[in-house]
């Protein structure tokens, strides 16, 4: 087939179509025959003519002939027949790959780096091999080339040949050109090669000198190289790529717009303000133009860097997310509108609307991250999704949740439980064996988190979840945040889970070492959930909390301050008095009509007020009373009465019998007002779930009855719930009553 070609008949018919032509090597006539196949196969339109053209030529072929025409098979599309004809190349090629030259090495490459095709690892480290050996015979341009081949082909080599690549750029570097510096900066980026401080001290000398010869292009992949090798420039350097991009603004693309901006992010450098004004400017005028990946990192940008984006440019980001939604992908989707939230900007119903439905179509390509990011997101800006699009969701994460990380999976839990989404069995199931399996991986967070999101879902975890959780957060609770030990110690109150003795331990050791760190917040937050679940730390650190609360007093809100009050009646610090004092003013600088609102509020501090006799601290012009929330008529109230009705006349008996101490009221479940017995049944809310312990707001409450000058018997359904029979229910009540009234009469 060779034979009815000739040389006269390729360079008539196509003068200006060999890609070697221009080559920096003069070939010598024994290449004519390597031209000729090379342009042959250019031009060949069937497998079956390549396969025949290396038939052919094979006899005649050595290293020139290799280099040449792996270089044209770089250019055509890659099928079976043409990946084994490269492979038959390479192997060709290696015999005599100690006569290869710079450019003929960059050549070998070619074909493997642009179409994606894996080189033997003999092959690679023969040709990695002569590269090391003529090192110094490397221009500029076979140093970029060379090491963005071999960034495309990522085989595990040695970083030996980066390294001598980086000695030999660093003694041409006043020879390289932006494009140059774009593609090695980018290759040792790809293969995660961080070059020495020499070498980027060169490199940047160079960028200065050269900088006006930089292209746009060049300078914006240039920094997104430095951001993606985490590499702070040099402050000259950013300044003269500062100043570069300002000259060159109008001729920024869209996605170099995104890079350049992009590097400021990353790198946390907060940008000049004229840049970001130019740099929005120029984004408002061509948003239109930009794809989906380019208005995603645009906002992603901004987002990071806690940047406001102007109305007129927000605006035009939304409307261009609708019309172009259905090219955006899942990452687009997620990156865009977790930027939304961190801006906390809350986009249009339709622009929500529009990246739920496309995220629900592409819910397949989706990956973990992209699923907790468009989750985490709506949940900050408070956009609850359809009912499809939870289910979905929830299916995914149920289906591959050993792909998520522990951040991924407890963001989502956080984001459907902020949202208050109903979750199935399947998932509740899902997320507490995945935590148990992968607790010693979580964080401060995601131990918080973890807990938080089951105490907002009244949904009770397991024990054996609880347990692991325990140990997990008694190991790593000195790192916890301020926020993140409250968030715990509160969920475990919400929950009415006491939480193990060794992790008690451990939340009074954080409280003696962070206290003065603490805001007046964190403090109310812990002494109210300390409290809650009666739980009292050592004298000295609730005396602590109590001057803490006094030294802040003016800086509490009034929800906080009733929390903290109702909390020392519990705690009992020794110093109150001191707090009853600064009190009597402070009260009277609130404003009455939130006490009148927040009922709770007012009956906590008139609680508090009651507990300590301290009935004075009370403004007259917004007193109320405090009448204890009563629920009537229970069943297991209803069936204790029954019984006691055997015992005593039905005349004798009360039920929501009120007391009264001061301005504390309280409605008995049953009494026997003249011998002055209070009965109280108390159910599962009065208790924690996992030790039967009594609240603290039960606790008070008997404390508070007492006080009364009652009597006081107590009937907990975890024992009444024991006695089968009336016999045996009737025999308790009776040993219960008979200290205070004489049955024989």
């Amino acid at each position: 087939m060779s034979n009815s070609y000739s040389v006269n008949y390729f360079n008539d018919r196509y003068p200006n179509k060999n890609p070697f032509r221009d080559n920096t090597r003069e070939y010598d006539s024994s290449s004519i025959e390597a031209r000729q196949l090379t342009s042959l196969i250019h031009h060949s339109s069937t497998d079956d003519q390549i396969s025949q053209l290396w038939i052919a030529y094979r006899p005649h072929f050595d290293y020139i002939h290799a280099a040449a025409a792996l270089n044209v098979l770089s250019f055509v599309s890659s099928n079976p027949v043409k990946r084994d004809l490269i492979h038959s190349i390479a192997m060709f090629a290696l015999n005599e790959i100690d006569r290869f030259r710079p450019h003929e090495l960059v050549s070998l490459l070619s074909p493997f780096a642009k179409l994606r095709i894996e080189p033997a690892r003999h092959f690679i480290e023969a040709v990695c091999d002569r590269a090391y050996k003529t090192i110094r015979n490397f221009a500029p341009d076979n140093l970029s080339k060379f090491s963005s081949h071999l960034s495309y082909i990522r085989l595990g080599f040695t970083s030996e040949i980066l390294e001598r690549i980086s000695h030999r750029a660093i003694e041409c570097m006043d020879k390289f050109n932006s494009l140059d510096i774009n593609q090695l900066l980018t290759a040792f980026e790809k293969l995660n090669f961080r070059p020495s401080t020499h070498f980027l001290h060169s490199i940047s000398d160079h960028l200065i000198r050269i900088q006006a010869k930089v292209s746009a292009k060049d300078l914006c992949s240039i920094a997104n190289s430095f951001a993606n090798m985490n590499i702070i420039p040099r402050q000259d350097l950013l300044e003269a790529m500062y100043s570069s991009a300002i000259a060159k603004l109008e001729t920024f693309s869209p996605k170099g717009l995104c890079m350049f901006l992009r590097m400021y992010a990353v790198l946390e450098i907060r940008p000049a303000a004229a840049l970001i004004n130019g740099l929005s400017d120029k984004a408002l005028k061509t948003i239109n133009s930009f794809d989906p990946q380019a208005i995603s990192i645009l906002c992603w940008t901004f987002a990071k860097m806690q940047i406001p984006v102007n109305s007129l440019l927000l605006n035009s980001i939304i409307n261009v997310t609708i019309q172009k939604i259905d090219d955006f992908k899942p990452q687009h989707l997620a990156n865009l509108i977790w930027a939304f939230a961190k801006l906390e900007i809350d986009p249009t119903d339709a622009c929500i609307s529009s990246i739920c439905n496309k995220a629900l179509i592409s819910i397949d390509q989706c990956n973990s991250q992209d699923i907790a990011n468009i989750m985490w997101a709506l949940a900050n800006i408070q956009k609850k999704p359809s009912k499809e699009f939870i289910k979905a969701i929830s299916s995914f994460f149920c289906d591959h949740i050993t792909k998520f990380s522990p951040q991924e999976a407890i963001n989502i839990f956080w984001a459907f439980a902020t949202l208050e989404v109903e979750l199935s069995h399947r998932w509740i199931e899902s997320i507490s064996t995945y935590s148990m399996h992968r607790m010693h991986h979580f964080s401060d967070r995601e131990l918080s988190n973890l807990l938080w999101s089951f105490a907002k879902l009244k949904i009770t975890p397991t024990k054996d979840l609880v347990d692991h959780l325990s140990r997990e957060s008694a190991k790593k609770l000195s790192s916890f945040t301020n926020q993140g030990v409250c968030m715990l110690l509160g969920s475990f109150a919400k929950l009415r889970i006491t939480p193990s003795e060794a992790l008690f331990l451990e939340f009074e050791k954080y409280l003696e070492h962070n206290i003065r760190n603490m805001d007046s917040i964190h403090i109310c937050n812990f002494a109210h959930s300390l409290a809650s679940l009666f739980l009292i730390p050592k004298k000295g650190l609730v005396d602590q909390l109590c001057q803490e609360v006094l030294t802040n007093l003016s800086s509490l809100q009034q929800q906080s301050l009733s929390n903290v009050l109702w909390s020392f009646t519990v705690l009992k610090p020794s110093n109150i008095q001191r707090l009853h004092e600064a009190l009597k003013i402070q009260l009277r600088t609130y404003n009455a009509s939130y006490f009148e609102k927040d009922h709770k509020s007012a009956n906590q501090l008139i609680l508090y007020a009651a507990f300590y006799d301290q009935e004075d601290l009370i403004p007259s012009w917004w007193k109320l009373s405090y009448t204890e929330n009563h629920i009537k008529d229970s069943a297991l109230e209803h069936d204790v009465y029954n019984v006691l009705k055997q015992l005593f006349d039905e005349a004798d008996l009360s039920k929501e019998h009120e007391i009264r101490f001061h301005l504390y009221h309280h409605c008995l479940d049953i009494a026997l007002p003249h011998k002055r017995i209070a009965i109280e049944i108390d159910g599962p809310s009065h208790f924690t779930i996992n030790d039967y312990q009594a609240l603290a707001k039960t606790q008070l409450r008997n404390e508070l009855i007492r006080k009364a000058g009652w009597s006081l018997i107590l009937v907990p359904f975890w024992v009444w719930d024991k006695l089968t029979t009336f016999s045996e229910k009737k025999s308790y009540l009776k040993a219960k009553l008979q200290e205070h009234v004489d049955f024989k009469k």
